[in-house]
């Protein structure tokens, strides 16, 4: 997804159970070296990184950013991650979003950051 548009019609796909169920199984299938690994390349799959550097976990900020955890792509990684390591604790998932969509801006694409 590129666009905020493209998340709120993701969103509205996803309400449908049965379609957030399989879009779970599908991710948890990505993998990783480690949690952290699986979140980044799950998070890579979904987003862009210039849509990811509109986000932070729970918006706010001096540049006004969207709360992520706030969204319903929140948990559906979180389950996926869970599904894929069944050890993985929330915590330690969150820290990985976190740190992915902190340094968004800076990778190809993300736009920069702003000051």
């Amino acid at each position: 997804m590129d666009l905020e548009s493209d998340l709120k019609l993701f969103e509205e796909h996803i309400k449908d159970v049965d379609n957030r169920s399989i879009c779970v199984q599908q991710l948890s299938r990505v993998g990783g070296s480690s949690v952290r690994d699986c979140v980044n390349k799950v998070m890579n799959r979904m987003m862009s990184n210039a849509l990811m550097g509109k986000f932070n976990m729970r918006g706010g900020g001096q540049l006004e950013k969207k709360a992520f955890k706030a969204t319903p792509l929140y948990g559906v990684i979180q389950d996926a991650v869970k599904r894929w390591s069944p050890n993985a604790t929330d915590c330690e998932i969150d820290a990985a979003m976190a740190e992915h969509l902190k340094h968004a801006p800076g990778r190809a694409g993300g736009g920069g950051y702003k000051k």
